[in-house]
């Protein structure tokens, strides 16, 4: 972000009182040109893999790791 980079951040379906609480502090903090968050499930991680991104950092299980590594 400090060096101009944007970010996309897609916290777990699993844990919406988190993704609540990041997208309030992102949205207070980060002007959305730079980092913004998304929410959702399956249907979310479906559109987001259809695009091209530079490079995905992801954190979870391997299940969903193999997929994001096939995207």
């Amino acid at each position: 972000i400090s060096a101009g980079c944007c970010s996309l951040l897609k916290p777990s379906p699993d844990t919406p009182a988190v993704a609540a609480l990041l997208e309030q502090l992102i949205s207070d903090n980060f002007d959305a040109n730079y980092i913004s968050i998304i929410q959702g499930g399956h249907e979310t991680n479906t559109l987001l893999f259809s695009q091209r991104f530079d490079l995905i950092f992801f954190t979870g299980s391997p299940k969903v790791g193999k997929v994001v590594m096939k995207a």
